[in-house]
């Protein structure tokens, strides 16, 4: 909206004016009718209601269940496929869980088409904080300094902006669904508004508090794919000489990953680095036995990253996905079947993990570094770190509920051919009869602040190394 008040500045820019009907407007795609889109819906509904493990831990069903006929209601008039996504993912996130999601597929026609025709995307890697977003690096040709503040994207104030992601998206939490925003911000500002290739951003300079109104082309989707998924898997720096960190930001079961983390440990036991900061911070999950990778250089005993799984049996999901139903069909040849679901405990000793007793574990000071992004397997080796107390945990709230569901199954609708993600198991922390949260908080809390994210430091690590040298 033009000529409103933002902290104490009135602004009204012709420009923008100019470009923000256009700006705004949505691309053309696949236009769906009405009748494949109810189609659809009814798929959906039935996939999540038939499929899901805990459905209502984060909604009630009478909520949900109005929610889902309001919505069917508001499809009147053809849409293409993004729109379309646009119009299901409230109502699909509205249960609160980050294993439960929509996603507009890269390798879809309009995203494709977009990119082929030359379509751009925000240039900026961004960091939200109470919903005003800032500019953490650039990948455009436009130089930004860090920590300054993207006030207004083509005339729409960007609190707004990211308050209308964040509450479309899944997640378990407020603040995890803001975190997968802050990390998908410029493929999820096009697919809800397509906002063209070129932006005209209102911004407030960090050094001198002023705003001014400025132009950023956009990046290609080879770099927003870039930005958004670039991370290495595992990846191990020197802090200081004192110090060494490992980051584990991606939880893949592969074999350099494994061979990495072992390089690494051999590396700090023969530099005998008196602290070891291990990084999950950006860490969204994976497959937890890179948990265990870990876990075998910090401690001899036994432990387990779960104690109960429940795995719901689906019918959709025993007709249409093959993977599912042979692995509930080998499943429930070994376990209790009560109810609707297949349940795996791990209560005894001999279902603990056992360490190589003979294998050299690390002897100094553990430090676990987590965010509301830590998630889904990421979360489990942190709720496992906590629970065996193998070290002090630092950092912000974690993003998932401690009985938290996993294990997607992928499926993809009919007609829109929207691909889609249900979790199909529901797990027990190893200490959940401790529990008496439902949220696993660390030890030390601290968050990153404006001030270092303008000066380009790590309040985190900040922390640490100050607290290495006090000792």
């Amino acid at each position: 909206m033009f000529g409103k008040k933002l902290s104490g500045f009135y602004y009204f820019v012709a420009a923008v004016c100019l470009l923000s009907s256009a700006a705004w407007a949505q691309t053309a795609g696949k236009v769906l009718s009405v009748e494949e889109m109810r189609a659809d819906y009814d798929v959906l509904r039935r996939i999540v209601r038939e499929s899901h493990p805990n459905l209502y831990r984060g909604t009630s069903e009478e909520s949900a269940e109005r929610n889902w006929r309001e919505t069917r209601g508001r499809i009147e008039k053809p849409l293409t496929q993004r729109q379309f996504v646009n119009l299901l993912n409230p109502v699909f996130s509205q249960y609160n869980d980050g294993h439960t999601y929509l996603e507009l597929p890269l390798d879809g026609d309009e995203y494709k088409n977009y990119v082929k025709n030359g379509g751009l995307f925000f240039p900026f890697k961004i960091w939200a904080k109470n919903e005003r977003l800032f500019v953490a690096a650039n990948h455009g040709t436009l130089e930004l300094p860090r920590g300054t503040e993207i006030v207004s994207i083509n005339g729409k104030r960007a609190s707004d902006v990211f308050g209308e992601l964040t509450k479309a998206m899944s997640g378990d939490t407020t603040a995890n669904r803001a975190a997968t925003v802050e990390r998908l911000f410029g493929l999820m500002l096009w697919q809800k508004f397509d906002p063209g290739s070129e932006f005209a951003l209102r911004i407030r300079r960090p050094a001198s508090g002023k705003t001014e109104t400025i132009k950023a082309a956009g990046i290609s989707g080879e770099a927003l794919e870039k930005m958004m998924f670039g991370d290495k898997a595992v990846d191990a720096y020197e802090l200081t000489p004192e110090i060494m960190v490992l980051e584990v930001n991606k939880m893949q079961s592969k074999d350099e990953v494994k061979k990495f983390i072992d390089e690494t440990f051999a590396r700090i036991k023969e530099k005998n680095y008196p602290a070891l900061v291990i990084d999950i911070r950006r860490n969204g999950g994976g497959n937890s036995v890179v948990g265990d990778w870990v876990f075998e250089y910090l401690t001899r005993k036994r432990y387990r990253q779960s104690g109960i799984k429940e795995i719901r049996l689906s019918s959709y999901l025993t007709e249409n996905n093959k993977f599912y139903r042979d692995w509930t069909a080998k499943l429930k040849t070994a376990n209790p079947v009560v109810g609707d679901k297949i349940v795996l405990k791990s209560d005894d000793a001999e279902d603990e993990a056992a360490p190589d007793t003979s294998k050299w574990i690390y002897p100094g000071k553990v430090y676990l570094l987590t965010t509301p992004r830590t998630y889904s397997s990421g979360f489990m080796l942190a709720e496992t770190f906590k629970c065996y107390k193998f070290g002090t945990m630092l950092g912000e709230s974690l993003g998932s509920h401690r009985n938290l569901t996993g294990e997607l199954m992928r499926f993809t609708l009919p007609n829109s051919k929207i691909v889609g993600y249900v979790a199909s198991s529901h797990f027990y922390p190893p200490c959940y009869q401790k529990a008496q949260t439902d949220f696993l908080e660390p030890d030390v809390k601290i968050e990153q602040t404006l001030e270092d994210l303008t000066a380009g430091k790590d309040t985190v690590l900040e922390y640490i190394k100050k607290t290495i040298a006090k000792n």
